[in-house]
């Protein structure tokens, strides 16, 4: 197989600037929680303070994730990396790939299923090209 390895896809610059925008729209509504309890006149909650802490830590967690996840084609493996893990498959355990079309998502999921029946999603709203069709169209439908 030719071409030039490794190649790199992220998420379309669109996708991280969505994420990192509901990233911080959930910082914002934890940080007005906690706000709200702390300000003076405020009561004093336990509840919404701890709401407030695990909004902001999921709008971090989800921009975060959104800068960090790629997919790297080597002409031997395909490697999987999101913010806390990283899956690599070699080419030659690849017993099939699919691809996922939910309903509510025009623009399709790719996943790749090894021998043992593991499947690996790629990361969503990656930006593809025609080698990237290439590689994983060598590989049979699931």
């Amino acid at each position: 197989m030719g071409g030039d390895y490794p190649r790199i896809y992220r998420m379309t610059a669109g996708a991280r600037r969505g994420a990192t925008g509901v990233g911080l729209l959930l910082g914002l509504i934890g940080a007005a929680g906690i706000w709200s309890t702390l300000r003076p006149g405020g009561h004093p909650s336990l509840v919404v303070e701890a709401f407030g802490v695990v909004f902001i830590l999921a709008g971090a967690l989800i921009a975060a994730n959104a800068q960090t996840a790629r997919l790297v084609l080597r002409e031997d493996e395909l490697r999987v990396t999101h913010l806390f893990f990283t899956r690599a498959v070699r080419r030659d355990a690849v017993a099939g790939r699919k691809l996922m079309r939910p309903r509510w998502l025009g623009a399709g999921r790719y996943a790749v299923i090894d021998q043992g029946g593991r499947e690996t999603q790629f990361p969503p709203n990656l930006k593809y090209d025609r080698a990237f069709h290439a590689y994983v169209d060598a590989f049979p439908k699931a």
